[in-house]
């Protein structure tokens, strides 16, 4: 059924990133309505939460190469269609109060003032917004005063800290799969997973240690930007904590600008990289 649900989304999700730059704002905000609509339709036939569906699409979306190069769609995406579905009832309705928007900018910085229980807008308040968003000033203008919302309702005062914020899930992925590793090179026992798994006939040693090679190729060439990363297969006898942490190195690994894991490296400093990189290495050579 995620396949399913992926063949539905992909040509909207590819119309959207094809032409956000030349749509009308509101066009934008319509695509990511009729996502958040077919997202809706699985999550009520799947019973399941949001966040574990985003994740199934993510991590499905990371099955071949191909994929990743004509149909990566992020987590953050979807969940932002989610929403945008849910803020607006009708579709219609995205036309009629956002026909005149500049900017999809300043709509995506405003949505916590539609949807967020917390800071949502009584109807006199959404009533002022949406004539800001629809006015004649200029973008810049336009964001800039909504950032002054924000600040007084909300507290947000640095945006470059408030972004790194943002990172938080995958430092804690980090650093438990860095100890998860480090204690591993510790370990020199029967007991050890590696040769629990071989006895089992459970364990493909080639897989599992051609797996932790590329991880550790990728991480050296994390540490810099402009060197060559390398696509890999996550092998099916991997636990949650080797999928979650395979899951942001694709992250990063997958973008087309350096902003992203510049920032990551201001929450883990480059010598982590390293040092994780050097111990996958080691025990992908030992095994």
């Amino acid at each position: 059924m995620i396949k399913e649900l992926i063949s539905e989304v992909n040509p909207l999700h590819n119309h959207y990133r094809e032409n956000k730059k030349t749509l009308p704002a509101y066009q934008s905000i319509e695509i990511m309505w009729d996502i958040g609509k077919i997202l809706d339709k699985y999550l009520k036939k799947l019973n399941i939460k949001p966040h574990s569906l985003w994740r199934k699409i993510y991590g499905r979306s990371e099955g071949s190469f191909d994929n990743l190069k004509k149909s990566y769609i992020t987590r953050e995406f979807l969940g932002r269609c989610y929403r945008i579905n849910r803020i607006f009832s009708e579709r219609e309705m995205i036309r009629l109060q956002l026909g005149n928007l500049k900017s999809f900018t300043s709509f995506r910085e405003s949505m916590p003032f539609f949807d967020n229980p917390k800071y949502k807008f009584s109807d006199s308040d959404r009533e002022k917004l949406m004539l800001l968003l629809n006015s004649n000033m200029s973008s810049s203008k336009i964001n800039s005063t909504i950032k002054k919302l924000q600040r007084e309702k909300i507290g947000i005062r640095n945006d470059r800290r408030q972004r790194l914020g943002d990172y938080d899930s995958f430092k804690k992925t980090y650093v438990d799969f860095y100890n998860f590793i480090y204690k591993k090179t510790l370990e020199k026992t029967i007991t050890h997973p590696i040769w629990v798994e071989l006895i089992n006939n459970e364990y493909s040693p080639s897989k599992k240690d051609d797996f932790y090679l590329v991880l550790s190729k990728n991480l050296s060439a994390l540490c810099q930007d402009g060197l060559k990363y390398y696509d890999f297969e996550v092998p099916e006898n991997c636990d949650e904590l080797e999928k979650s942490f395979s899951e942001l190195l694709k992250f990063f690994i997958t973008r087309k600008t350096f902003k992203e894991i510049r920032r990551f490296r201001k929450v883990i400093p480059v010598e982590r990289f390293a040092k994780l990189s050097e111990m996958l290495y080691e025990i992908s050579k030992k095994n």
